[in-house]
């Protein structure tokens, strides 16, 4: 026989009260809830806003070359590419300005250099280069470097021809027939700065990079 309906009091209650409340109920609520600052007006796209001001450009200090800076580019570059300058003498050659050469009481000659760095005016590699020249030579040679500031150094000199040949190499794609007829086809391309790279000297031209 089918069980008989089971009948309330009005003390029990009722089945469905008793029933656990869902987990996510309280996140479901919090769901409907407005997000905080909903209220707030769209912020304009990217393209209306102000753009930043750029950062201003400090231009490099003029390289002014000298014949003692010639004088000692000539002398060191072939002894670095030999292999007899390495490591911190290469780098005391590299960074110094030449700005004597005195007769020496002991014979030979004083090379009077200045350096900035104080690592570099350390009296090993002052000794190291001394001996590296006087092999060159073939007479003895002392090494002064005082400090200061070197204003035509071969790293200098290096730096100036490398910005040199980037400003040249910018210059002669902006100016080539077919990357303006390539800009004037599509009105979004542009060069990205920093993207040209020269090319040796070995008579290539510098490349843009596709749009």
């Amino acid at each position: 026989m089918p069980a008989a309906p089971q009948r309330l009091t009005a003390e029990e209650p009722p089945p469905w009260a008793e029933e656990a409340v869902p987990d996510d109920f309280s996140a479901q609520a919090a769901s409907l809830q407005p997000a905080p600052g909903a209220d707030r007006p769209p912020e304009p796209p990217t393209s209306a806003r102000t753009p930043a001001a750029p950062a201003p450009h400090t231009a490099a200090a003029p390289l002014l070359t000298t014949a003692l800076g010639d004088r000692w580019a000539a002398l060191v570059r072939p002894l670095a590419a030999a292999g007899s300058l390495v490591a911190m003498v290469r780098e005391l050659a590299w960074q110094a300005e030449l700005l004597a050469v005195l007769p020496d009481t002991g014979g030979g000659q004083c090379w009077q250099l200045r350096a900035e760095r104080e690592s570099l005016r350390n009296p090993g590699l002052s000794a190291k280069l001394a001996a590296a020249l006087a092999d060159a030579l073939g007479e003895p040679a002392q090494v002064e470097v005082l400090p200061g500031v070197a204003q035509d150094s071969i790293a200098r000199r290096d730096s100036h021809a490398r910005e040199a040949a980037q400003h040249a190499a910018e210059q002669l794609i902006h100016a080539d027939p077919e990357v303006r007829a390539l800009m004037a086809q599509f009105r979004t391309a542009r060069i990205v700065p920093g993207s040209i790279k020269p090319i040796a000297a070995d008579g290539g031209h510098p490349k843009a990079p596709p749009p």
